[in-house]
């Protein structure tokens, strides 16, 4: 596995690739977000998406950080590894952590926050 944080005009090119991995859940925020991040001319010096990326370079997960929100998605045949984890802890340095927050997803997430000591907003 391979990390890569992105940020400022680096995002629209990682929201790119995200989107073109899938990934996402249609119809959540996290593709919202991401379809947002792809349209803006100016990028923001609050977002910030770090990647993983399998053995042969295929991205398998991502974390978005956007206006002190967390959103996290790993494909499902890569879950559990740890990578979501790996992916919050890359991007805490960048950020302030006392305002940060994870966004709302499936039935796991708010447990999934809890372990990696993330506020979760439900």
């Amino acid at each position: 596995m391979t990390y890569k944080v992105f940020k400022t005009a680096d995002t629209c090119k990682a929201a790119r690739m995200a989107l073109e991995a899938n990934l996402f859940v249609p119809g959540w925020c996290l593709l919202e977000d991401l379809n947002w991040l792809c349209g803006l001319e100016h990028k923001s010096e609050d977002m910030i998406i770090v990647l993983a990326f399998n053995n042969i370079g295929n991205p398998i997960g991502i974390c978005l950080f956007n206006h002190n929100q967390l959103s996290v998605f790993v494909k499902r045949y890569y879950r559990r590894m740890g990578i979501g984890s790996k992916l919050i802890s890359l991007i805490k340095p960048h950020v302030d952590k006392s305002k940060l927050y994870g966004n709302y997803g499936c039935r796991w997430s708010e447990q999934f926050y809890v372990k990696n000591k993330i506020r979760y907003a439900s």
